[in-house]
């Protein structure tokens, strides 16, 4: 396959997912591979609160480039809200200079090389299922009134709804994205149409109220939009689902209910920080298995 030019993308919402980006690109430049040298962006809300201007030194540094982004007021109600306007502008910035954008979340860390963001020629989005059904549409039940309703404002049939299987907790549901990582071809505009995916969801009025009545479904609208954004405009023969060497929740079961014990880097290539290390144990690193250089590397920078 020929050599395919790869940037890296994130969205920091605060000046702590800022200094999370530190690492992010630390690891990127340490165990990438072949991709140690890809270009990264990180996109920030132009308000963000920044106390510590050795952030932007130290990222200017790793050649990251830092972008502000302009996210609609009437958004503001929701979580995560500045996500899918920074993915878009990602894509639409990149459309030109990257033949895969990955869109990766700040509290990822590289552990190996990410050889799967290379895509095979028929592939447009590599991507991972939610890591367990707090909010996602149980396969071969009725659809509840908040799926209901996404799933007509963004005009999703049935038949396009392909089953997924969540991996701590092994539900069967609804084909439904993770944010958090997605590998993508920028000129199939999957990212833009993600914001107005988001867009047509947050301005409808029932879905407007079920948001205001239940945190969990404010949480994850951002992210529902994602089959609206993917399912009309890709065949499920043009989508590939990264492995569980990808988007790593170590530690995990520490906090939510899981049926997998999230304690092995053996063969992780990119690893999230779901849970806090430092309120498991001081010496959490005792509780990893894989390898001594990798586990010593992230104690270093984690405490």
């Amino acid at each position: 396959m020929a050599k395919q030019r790869l940037l890296f993308a994130a969205y920091a919402e605060s000046a702590d997912e800022l200094q999370d980006t530190k690492l992010l690109a630390e690891s990127i430049r340490t165990f990438g591979g072949e991709h140690r040298n890809s270009s990264i962006r990180v996109y920030h809300p132009g308000n963000i609160f920044l106390d510590n201007h050795r952030i932007l030194v130290d990222l200017v540094l790793m050649q990251v480039e830092v972008c502000t982004i302009d996210i609609p007021e009437e958004a503001d109600r929701l979580f995560y809200a500045g996500k899918p306007f920074a993915a878009a502008r990602a894509e639409s910035d990149m459309r030109d200079k990257a033949d895969i954008l990955v869109w990766i979340d700040t509290d990822t860390v590289m552990l190996d090389e990410p050889s799967d963001f290379c895509l095979e020629p028929e592939i447009s989005l590599a991507y991972k299922t939610v890591m367990h059904n707090r909010s996602g549409s149980l396969f071969g039940a009725a659809p509840d009134e908040y799926w209901r309703r996404i799933y007509s404002v963004l005009e999703i049939e049935e038949e396009q709804l392909f089953p997924m299987v969540t991996w701590a907790d092994h539900q069967k549901i609804r084909a439904y994205f993770h944010a958090g990582l997605l590998v993508v071809r920028p000129e199939k505009k999957i990212l833009g149409a993600w914001a107005d995916c988001f867009r047509k969801l947050y301005t409808d009025k029932t879905l407007a109220a079920l948001c205001r009545a239940d945190r969990v479904k404010n949480v994850f609208l951002h992210q529902t939009a994602l089959v609206g954004a993917i399912l009309p405009r890709l065949k499920r023969e043009q989508m590939t689902e990264l492995s569980d060497r990808y988007n790593y929740p170590v530690f995990f079961d520490k906090k939510y209910a899981s049926e997998i014990v999230f304690d092995r880097l053996d063969d992780v290539v990119t690893l999230r920080r779901i849970v806090s290390f430092g309120s498991i144990d001081i010496n959490w690193e005792r509780q990893l298995s894989g390898p001594e250089d990798k586990i010593s590397w992230l104690k270093e920078r984690l405490g």
